[in-house]
């Protein structure tokens, strides 16, 4: 059992770079035992630009991630547990920073739209 789950960790954990901008990484780490868990976790990353980061990393299940980041220079982490996790980030403009971390069995949804 714990080779399986392992096994389902590391085939959920992604490291990209945009093949556009070499300069803009983008990382999702997401661990659950979807079966066993109840579902799970989504997350979704756009990037337009020059030197963004963008990361997720979700644990538990039925969480929702999503960033856009549209302009140079912008960062943003999340990192949910628990279930059903919602952040949705939106960043427009230069320089934008954003950083969350949400918790518990029932967090409630997060919106942040940023402009610069």
């Amino acid at each position: 059992m714990r080779t399986a789950q392992a096994a389902l960790v590391a085939s959920c954990f992604i490291a990209a770079a945009s093949p556009a901008f070499a300069d803009d990484p983008v990382t999702i780490s997401q661990a659950v035992a979807a079966a066993v868990a109840g579902g799970g976790n989504t997350s979704t990353i756009n990037q337009v630009g020059v030197d963004n980061l963008a990361q997720t990393y979700q644990l538990g299940s039925q969480n929702y991630a999503g960033i856009g980041q549209y302009g140079n220079n912008n960062s943003s982490v999340i990192i949910q547990t628990g279930i059903g996790g919602l952040v949705i980030d939106n960043q427009y403009g230069n320089g934008n920073r954003f950083s969350i971390l949400q918790t518990g069995p029932r967090p409630q949804p997060i919106v942040i739209n940023q402009r610069r």
